[in-house]
């Protein structure tokens, strides 16, 4: 291995463990109550260090989020890709986001508590992201995850197997919005103290909701004629 290959693979792995450091903290403080120097001192490193790769906490924000929805696109591509039709592969996808919620529930509540922080203060956010390259990264794949529900639409409307009446780019949205919507409580959900509670408080179970909702999105979406079949 040569000097430039063992350089960039000493950045990779100094990266990740901020990342991973600051996931951490994330969780126990959230984010607006995380400072740069509760991170390095999660890393063992110092506040100095930090600096040499991010710029502040909101790009390490940028970061981690760009971290794990790369992969969570790449797999929900491969599991839409195998479906039978296009309202299959929409269903696929979204219960597959929820398999994920469920099965790394840490994961999913960071996602759900950075999209929250960011969005409490959106014109802000955005000029943010916006004026950073892991910013501009993340609101590029953004568009992507939305270009790709919107395509799965579009599929469904010419292969029968959806309405032919939907707008693809505003249904992206209402399907994407519920299961944002849905990520709030099945990663809370992984905690039984937290579940009971939740249910005796609103008679709600979150895994219940979950497949009310897939079966909701099934039936708002799919082609009446498909439904008497």
């Amino acid at each position: 291995m040569g000097i430039t290959e063992r350089k960039q693979r000493d950045r990779e792995r100094r990266v990740n463990e901020i990342l991973d450091a600051a996931m951490r903290v994330f969780l126990e403080r959230d984010i607006s109550g995380t400072t740069v120097d509760a991170i390095a001192n999660a890393a063992e490193i110092s506040k100095g260090t930090i600096y040499l790769y991010f710029k502040s906490k909101e790009e390490i924000a940028y970061a981690l989020m760009l971290r794990d929805f790369r992969d969570v696109l790449a797999q929900l591509r491969e599991r839409v890709s195998s479906a039978e039709n296009a309202l299959e592969g929409l269903i696929t996808l979204a219960r597959s986001y929820l398999d994920g919620a469920r099965s790394e529930p840490q994961k999913f509540k960071l996602a759900y508590r950075i999209h929250r922080h960011f969005h409490n203060n959106i014109e802000e956010a955005l000029k943010g992201m916006e004026e950073n390259e892991y910013g501009r990264q993340l609101l590029s794949l953004t568009d992507e995850f939305a270009a790709f529900i919107g395509g799965i639409i579009t599929r469904g409307m010419e292969d029968g197997s959806m309405r032919d009446d939907l707008d693809p780019k505003y249904t992206s949205m209402l399907v994407s919005g519920m299961l944002d919507g849905m990520l709030e409580n099945l990663p809370l959900s992984s905690n039984p103290e937290f579940a009971a509670k939740m249910e005796a408080k609103w008679g709600v179970r979150a895994e219940a909701l979950a497949e009310y909702s897939l079966n909701f999105i099934r039936h708002a979406l799919q082609n009446p004629t498909e439904k008497t079949r």
